[in-house]
């Protein structure tokens, strides 16, 4: 008999799966969650590895010819490890599962992170409501829920998301869910892995609003005091201190360089990104600065800035900045630089005529920022 938390349908009841656990389900649990220095996060962190050996033993069990990768959980990176109930990089065959562990199931519905499926490196095809009855020593799956799914319903709150902070949660109802989990089984034997396309390089993934960009990012505007959603002038976007006098004065010259003096460098525009949990939420400043026009010149001086918002704090190590001119066209050119351990920022700076498109890509792994320009 099932005797999860909440309340469910003898019929219903009749369709999830119970799982049982073995002895050394618990003890490599145990092993697994004292390697946590936080003793916030143990618990959790002993409730998802219950979750993902149970869960990922009776799977191959299930599809014994469908190579099942657990190594690169997040629960199994000690680094990584926070309150999170999500396991991340689950490969079953060519599919990423993502199971979503609660202890104990109250609501009719279920939250998940934003970031959960706006992350490249995050996102995937099959998410997996996986309750832990521990004093029972078994799991519930209540069922599983596809990326197309979840993206569709999470792009109909976008109204309701409006100004909402990129990280937060959102309310998943659990009848979203297909209880069936004989389909999840189904869909990793059969199913093509490009039937449910998850958002890609390319895309913009991380966004104030936790949209897609719609519209070029126009810098002329910017000389009249007027900025996009989410950028503002390099001035009003970090508080006067003598760390960001400095950061300020960042001026043309190498891809990587110690702080030099600007000169005339009259339009610019700022703004932050938060690079999610694999590099901790640390967060990154892209500014744009352009030189003032020369009337004997038909392009305008361009430079890309990558540089960390913390004082006194560098970059991350292979961090990739990639500036391109003429996107999406056969004339497009590609400019990039990868942040060592010790940079405090990274550049880039080109020459381009008023009027003119580019494109510039915050990178790490698999994760990938895009804003897209006209100057």
């Amino acid at each position: 008999m099932i005797k999860s938390s909440l309340p469910i349908p003898r019929k219903l009841a009749s369709r999830l799966k119970i799982i049982g656990l073995e002895p050394e389900d618990f003890e490599k649990a145990r092993e697994i969650s004292q390697e946590v220095n936080d003793e916030r996060c143990r618990w959790q962190t002993y409730l998802n590895a219950l979750a993902l050996l149970g869960f990922a033993e009776w799977l191959q069990g299930q599809i014994p010819n469908v190579k099942i990768n657990s190594d690169k959980c997040s629960v199994l990176q000690p680094e990584c490890t926070t309150s999170s109930n999500t396991i991340y990089h689950l490969q079953v065959g060519a599919f990423k599962l993502c199971l979503i562990v609660v202890y104990e199931l109250k609501h009719e519905s279920l939250k998940i992170a934003h970031e959960s499926i706006q992350e490249v490196n995050l996102a995937s095809q099959f998410y997996v409501l996986i309750e832990v009855l521990e004093e029972q020593e078994e799991l519930i799956v209540h069922g599983f829920i596809r990326y197309d799914e979840i993206a569709k319903y999470h792009q109909s709150l976008q109204g309701e998301l409006e100004g909402v902070n990129y990280g937060k949660d959102f309310s998943v109802p659990l009848s979203c869910f297909d209880p069936e989990v004989n389909n999840l089984l189904l869909y990793t034997r059969f199913l093509k892995v490009n039937a449910i396309p998850l958002p890609g390089y390319g895309h913009s993934i991380i966004d104030a609003t936790n949209k897609k960009i719609k519209s070029l990012v126009d810098i002329g505007k910017w000389l009249g005091g007027i900025f996009d959603e989410g950028w503002q002038s390099l001035e009003d976007f970090y508080p006067p201190s003598l760390y960001w006098e400095e950061r300020k004065s960042l001026s043309w010259g190498p891809a990587r360089s110690k702080f030099k003096s600007t000169q005339n460098l009259e339009i610019t525009g700022s703004k932050k990104y938060d690079l999610g949990l694999k590099l901790k939420n640390k967060k990154v400043a892209l500014v744009i600065r352009v030189k003032p026009d020369d009337e004997l010149k038909d392009e305008k001086d361009v430079i890309v800035q990558v540089c960390p918002d913390e004082v006194q704090q560098y970059l991350p190590q292979n961090l990739k900045l990639k500036v391109i001119l003429n996107p999406d066209t056969e004339n497009s050119d590609t400019e990039e630089v990868i942040a060592r351990s010790s940079d405090n920022f990274i550049q880039l700076e080109f020459n381009e005529s008023p009027g003119k498109q580019f494109k510039v890509e915050i990178s790490y792994e698999e994760l990938a920022i895009v804003e897209q320009f006209v100057l």
